[in-house]
Formats: structure tokens, C-alpha cells, sequence
């Protein structure tokens, strides 16, 4: 690789790791928006309703609403007016004294977040009447209440929205990311195994043998991701991986997402058994790795195309991974800020198609340098030009899918093009955006100057050696991206 890109790279990969290291911990997509009455408000009037406002979709979840006066419950009913509006009201006028409203809601998503508002009620003393009689000497009348100035009679308790549980957000974010790159390397292999792979049995099997870890780690990370949930809501681990807890965390839109994810693991693990079909022997496009070291080496040696057993993938005997591949892509349209987005029909498609388009580029490209990097270890062909020519056609279709969806998702998500500045999610974004193009340019690279040397020279051990170079550098990049999204699906808009 040419050292001005190579430092360009650098300083991408660099910038990468330091927004990750420096990223906040991730946010819930739903949170409360306002609250009549406000928190930390003194009324001189007991309310008949509390109504809370949220930034999204929600609903109640866990321990759900409750208003409580000195610990001590108050019975109300809840109702939801709208799909972001709470209101709830006690069945007994209030009476002077501090309340707290403790709320736990989640977003279509299933991501919990738990709050309150704290106010006070302190009613004023009722005046008597002009012109009434005074009350009779007889008994000596009570001593009148005491009037006190708005909020001295009763403290607003402290209300807010509840510190997450640190180390629940941090594995929720790690498995979150497990469960994506399983999902992409699974997709992108079995991808790359059926359209551009052709090597040795071992390399072809070695196909097999990533798919099913990928499923291995869909399976670990959903399961992982749906107790750092349980635990988020409720506060506590051992909520978080107790039956109850669980399940007041697997409903609705997250159960579908977490049982077709742990299904399509599933099937990806038992289920690619690939089947290896040789191809006619053919001659190796470039030599040796260690030839290029050996200045004695004959002229025979530099000269001599070495015949090379070639096998490929039977994709007729993988239908059950290919299966799992595809319910691992569709439960993401059942997580993350896409699940509440409009019009619904175009977000799902534009959804599975980035998440297939993503799995073809990402896996791919970590597949193809696997390869490269085996072949160049046993000092044997790289034969990198026949990798390259087959799957840049179908990675430039991936990259466009990706860009055209990612755009639209964007635009679908964020409410305008400040935010994409102002919220985490919008600098997630661009972080993201940035990371894809420093590997896009690589790719572009490798297509515009380095294939076309291959093309032109098959034995060009040099151009083969650049291509391993910097697809193993655009796997690295394309890895960071994985991180980056894993914190988007969890940040807040």
C-alpha cells in the first residue's frame, strides 16, 4: 500500500478507536419530555390528573407508574390518552405533602428507562366570608392553620430520570455488538462462499466453520443483550437473568426480534454443513510469497505456473444456513430506532436490504483477507486477482445498497439535519459515515489501480501482495464500523 494512503488509513483507524473509547454510554431511545406538573413544583391545588409526555412510542414496563407519598403507595388509575402521552389519575384527591411519580416505560424497541417527578401540594388555608358571624365564645375556637408560603408547607421530593445500571449498559453494548458482527460475518461468508470463493477443501470448509461461530456468537450475544435488559429495567442483575424479569423484558416487538435472531443462530451453527465440490485443476494466477525472497531462485521457478486443486461451495447443501442468514436479517426490522419510523413498508425494506447489503460487504471483505492472509502463511499463491475480479462486482453492489439505505434510515430517523450535530446519535452518524468512506476508498482503490494490474499482469506477485494489504486494512476499518453501529441501535436521538 502507497505510504500516503497507508498514513490516511492510520489516522482514520486512529480517530475510529478514539470516538469509541470516548463515546458516552449509550442512551435509550425513549425519554420524558416534559410533565404537568413539572418536576420540582409546589402546587396550591391538589391535581385531578399527572400527565408525563415522552419523546416516542411507549408504554409502560417493569414496575410501570406509581405515585408514592412518604414511601407510602397512592392508589391511581393509568391511562394513555396517545401512544407518547401517560396520564394518571388518583382515586382520592390529594392531600398537602410531598409526592414522587415513579415511572418505567419502554419504546417499541423494548429499551427501558426509568425516571420520576417530585411535587408538592400545599393548599392555603380557606378564608371565611365577609359579614359571617363569629363563631361562639362558648368553645374556644381551634387555632386557624397556619399559612405558609408556596413550597414551605411540604419539599418536592427529587425526582429525575434513574441512574442506569453502568455495568448492564456496557454489556448490553458489547453484546449488542456480539450479536451484529455474528449476524454480518454470517451473511457476508456464506455470501462470499457461493459467489467468489475457490480454493483449497480446507479453505471452502473453513467457510462452514466461520458461519457457525457467527451463529454461535448471534446466539451468545442475544441471549447476553436480553439479560442486560432485564437488568436495566429493574436495576439489578439478578432481575435482569430471573425468569419474571425476563419476561417483562421479551415482549412485543423485542421478543420477535430475539427469538427469529436466536432461530437464525441457531440454524447457522447445525445448519451449514457446506458441501465442497471440486472444480477442474487450473493454473495459479501469481506465485509463492517466499519465491519474491529468493534472489537465486532460477528462471524456471519465476516462470513456471504451478497446477492448483480448486473447490468450491455446493450451495445446494447450505440451505439451512442461508435460512438462518435471512431470520438473522429480518429481526432487525423488530429492533433498534427504524421500528417506529414511517412510511413503516419502505423503512422494512430499506432495513433488511442495508443489513444484507452491510453482511455481504463486511463478511466478504474479512473473509477474503482470511484467505490471503492463510495462502500467504503456507507460502503458497495468493491468487488474489481471482478473489478480487469475483467479488468486487458483488461488494459494489453491497456498497451501493448500504449507501442508498443507510441515507434514507438516517433521514428517517433524525427529525432534521441539526441533529446531526446535536444529539448522540447524529455524531455516532457521521463517525460511522466517515469510518465507511475511509473503506470504501480503500475499496475504490483496489478497483480503480489494483485490480486492473492483476487484470493486466495475473503473476504480479507485488499487485497481489497490495490487494492483501489493504483488504486486511478495510477489514479492520469495517470492524470499527460494526462497534459504531452497535452504539447506534442504543443511542438516543
Amino acid at each position: 500500500m502507497p505510504t500516503p494512503v497507508r498514513r490516511s488509513v492510520a489516522v482514520v483507524a486512529v480517530s475510529i478507536a478514539l470516538g469509541l473509547l470516548g463515546a458516552s454510554p449509550a442512551l435509550a431511545h425513549v425519554k420524558l419530555v416534559s410533565s404537568t406538573p413539572a418536576d420540582q413544583t409546589t402546587l396550591t391545588a391538589a391535581p385531578s390528573t399527572i400527565e408525563l409526555r415522552f419523546s416516542t412510542p411507549m408504554e409502560p414496563a417493569g414496575d410501570g407508574i406509581e405515585i408514592t407519598k412518604d414511601g407510602t403507595p397512592v392508589p391511581s388509575v393509568v391511562t394513555q390518552p396517545d401512544d407518547s402521552r401517560l396520564a394518571v389519575e388518583p382515586e382520592q384527591a390529594l392531600i398537602d405533602g410531598g409526592y414522587l411519580l415513579s415511572w418505567t416505560v419502554k419504546a417499541g424497541d423494548s429499551h427501558p428507562r426509568s425516571g420520576a417527578i417530585g411535587f408538592a401540594v400545599a393548599q392555603p388555608a380557606p378564608v371565611a366570608p365577609a359579614g359571617a358571624a363569629p363563631a361562639a365564645q362558648a368553645v374556644p375556637a381551634a387555632e386557624p392553620a397556619q399559612v405558609h408560603p408556596a413550597g414551605h408547607v411540604a419539599t418536592p421530593p427529587h425526582g429525575g430520570e434513574v441512574e442506569r445500571l453502568a455495568s448492564a449498559e456496557w454489556t448490553g453494548r458489547g453484546a449488542r455488538w456480539l450479536t451484529l458482527m455474528g449476524a454480518l460475518l454470517g451473511i457476508g461468508v456464506l455470501a462470499f462462499a457461493a459467489s467468489s470463493l475457490t480454493g483449497s477443501v480446507f479453505e471452502v470448509r473453513a467457510a462452514a466453520f466461520w458461519v457457525r461461530r457467527a451463529g454461535l456468537a448471534v446466539v451468545l450475544g442475544t441471549m447476553l443483550e436480553a439479560a442486560a435488559a432485564g437488568a436495566l429495567l429493574h436495576g439489578a442483575w439478578g432481575m435482569g437473568v430471573a425468569p419474571s424479569g425476563l419476561a417483562s423484558v421479551l415482549e412485543g416487538s423485542f421478543l420477535i426480534a430475539v427469538l427469529l435472531r436466536i432461530a437464525g443462530g441457531v440454524a447457522m451453527l447445525f445448519g451449514a454443513q457446506l458441501s465442497v465440490q471440486p472444480l477442474a485443476a487450473s493454473r495459479a494466477t501469481d506465485y509463492p510469497a517466499g519465491v519474491l525472497g529468493q534472489p537465486t531462485a532460477g528462471l524456471d521457478l519465476m516462470t513456471r505456473p504451478e497446477l492448483t486443486a480448486t473447490h468450491r461451495l455446493n450451495v445446494g447443501q447450505s440451505v439451512i444456513a442461508l435460512a438462518g442468514a435471512a431470520l438473522v436479517a429480518v429481526s432487525y426490522l423488530f429492533d433498534g430506532h427504524t421500528v417506529t419510523a414511517q412510511p413503516a413498508w419502505l423503512v422494512r425494506i430499506a432495513d433488511v436490504a442495508h443489513v444484507v447489503g452491510a453482511g455481504v460487504w463486511v463478511g466478504g471483505v474479512a473473509m477474503m483477507a482470511w484467505v490471503l492472509k492463510r495462502r500467504r502463511r503456507r507460502n503458497v499463491a495468493l491468487r488474489a486477482g481471482e478473489l478480487a475480479i469475483r467479488f468486487s462486482t458483488v461488494a459494489a453492489v453491497a456498497l451501493v445498497i448500504v449507501a442508498v439505505a443507510g441515507v434514507f434510515l438516517s433521514f428517517s430517523i433524525l427529525d432534521s439535519p441539526g441533529e446531526l450535530l446535536s444529539t448522540g446519535f447524529g455524531r455516532l452518524l457521521l463517525l460511522k459515515v466517515t469510518a465507511v468512506a475511509a473503506a470504501a476508498a480503500l475499496g475504490g482503490y483496489n478497483f480503480r489501480y489494483v485490480i486492473p494490474n492483476l487484470i493486466e499482469s495475473p503473476t504480479d506477485a507485488g499487485a497481489s501482495e497490495q490487494l492483501r494489504a489493504t483488504v486486511r486494512m478495510e477489514a479492520f476499518i469495517l470492524v470499527a464500523v460494526v462497534g459504531i453501529t452497535a452504539a447506534l441501535v442504543a443511542a438516543g436521538t
